[in-house]
């Protein structure tokens, strides 16, 4: 962070390239998150160089959505995906951030779509949330499955077995070479 020139940044500095044609450009707290770098101009600035190079660009903003970089990026955006959980709480702060971004931060309504995530048998009925959202297009619902926490737990604790394996390949392998050095210095 204390390296980066902020009077100009080169956005190809921030890229990673994937074996599946898709970049990630990763940092994006450290190029709009600074201080230094607040200036609606750069950030708009920035934006317009990823959306000159790319045909689609994607920017996973905070959740906490009342940030001045949020509300710059929300400007120069052709839409704006808004994930929102499927619940009283989250149904209660997603109108106030939307009411907020309309109308205080002038954000047109048609750019906004909103996303339901984590959604489970017990989440608001689908048909209640686009009633509720009536003046917005809802693009869906993603479905909480515990497989994915089972995928994603499973890994960790597989990692962590692995690196006990490993732990143990290698002491033995160790115990084997003094073993052998011993063998060695006894002929």
């Amino acid at each position: 962070k204390e390296e980066l020139n902020f009077d100009y940044i080169n956005i190809k500095d921030f890229i990673t390239k994937t074996q599946y044609g898709i970049d990630i450009i990763s940092g994006m707290n450290l190029i709009f998150g600074s201080d230094n770098q607040n200036s609606p101009t750069k950030i708009r600035n920035i934006i317009k160089k990823a959306k000159s190079e790319y045909d689609v660009v994607v920017i996973d903003t905070s959740s906490y959505g009342l940030l001045d970089y949020t509300k710059e990026i929300f400007k120069v955006s052709d839409n704006i995906i808004f994930i929102s959980g499927a619940n009283i709480l989250e149904i209660k702060k997603t109108k106030k951030l939307l009411k907020i971004y309309e109308e205080e931060w002038g954000i047109e309504r048609r750019k906004i779509q909103i996303m339901f995530n984590k959604y489970t048998e017990e989440s608001i009925d689908t048909q209640v949330l686009r009633n509720i959202f009536n003046n917005y297009n809802v693009l869906g619902k993603i479905k909480l499955r515990d497989y994915y926490d089972f995928i994603i737990n499973q890994r960790k604790s597989g990692i962590k077995r692995i690196n006990d394996e490993i732990k143990i390949i290698e002491e033995r392998l160790e115990q084997s070479n003094i073993r052998i050095k011993q063998i060695k210095n006894r002929i």
